[in-house]
């Protein structure tokens, strides 16, 4: 198996590095990229692992986050609804679109996710494998799936489930690092973002295809810096990290790479 696409199944590959002892390999039928092997399952990560640089990059989230509900506004998302946020780990995403007036609810999958959240938010959590999961269909005004596609065995059926939870004519958003990031061409393997633990690697073409193929409509794709530990400094690195994505975004070179995809069956 680990000489067939995981996505198409063409035995058409290239091997462009090799990471923590497994092979990124890219197929050149569907331009798909991905780790070699592929794992039986993903388990979710213990959210303490990475709880301390949530505290210590809090503004640099919390700005994160305010752009990315500013991007879904630009496009349709209404004042009040319902928001789901697929992988969504400490609740960062869920506690600052609650103090825009948002119905917020998660769905994670790691072992100590029930640590992180009060009894109220538990009950709109969905607890388990998003796949594997109830979660009502025609339901939520947006969902966001930020900086986990990447981590999944099965990215297609992902992003169709999703489509399926949102109302018609609803928004979903995908953040997943950029593989054809200027960062990632001058490090080439590596790129901080060239582990393990990353299972599929995404470019503006095959992050296309990816909706396409789940019946999505892409209203928008680009690409933009993004560094949590710089924004976390204030008001005058966020006005110069906008100035940076003024000129980087165009070009397509930013480490980021997002899509805000819409639902119109």
């Amino acid at each position: 198996m680990d000489n067939l696409c995981p996505y198409c199944t063409s035995k058409k590959l290239i091997t462009l590095g090799i990471k923590d002892n497994k092979k990124i390999r890219k197929c050149l039928r569907c331009h798909f990229i991905f780790m070699i092997p592929m794992p039986g399952s993903v388990k979710g990560y213990k959210l303490s692992e990475s709880y301390k640089n949530i505290k210590k990059f809090k503004i640099g989230f919390k700005y994160n986050n305010e752009q990315i509900l500013k991007h879904l506004k630009a496009f349709g998302l209404p004042k009040k609804g319902r928001i789901l946020d697929v992988g969504c780990g400490t609740g960062h995403f869920i506690k600052i679109a609650e103090q825009y007036g948002y119905e917020c609810y998660g769905n994670e999958n790691a072992p100590d996710v029930e640590e992180f959240f009060d009894t109220e938010h538990l009950k709109r959590m969905y607890i388990g494998d998003f796949l594997n999961t109830y979660i009502p269909l025609d339901f939520f005004d947006a969902i966001v799936i930020i900086q986990t596609i990447e981590h999944l065995l099965d990215p297609l059926e992902t992003i169709k489930k999703a489509l399926t939870l949102l109302k018609k004519d609803s928004l979903l958003y995908i953040e997943t690092p950029n593989f054809s990031s200027l960062g990632r061409k001058i490090r080439g393997m590596n790129w901080q973002n060239c582990f393990g633990g990353h299972l599929w690697y995404f470019t503006e073409n095959n992050l296309k295809r990816l909706i396409k193929d789940a019946g999505g409509y892409s209203i928008k794709i680009w690409t933009f810096f993004k560094s949590l530990s710089l924004n976390s400094y204030g008001p005058i690195v966020h006005l110069i990290n906008t100035y940076i994505n003024f000129i980087i975004t165009p070009l397509g070179i930013g480490n980021t790479l997002a899509c805000i995809v819409k639902r119109t069956f």
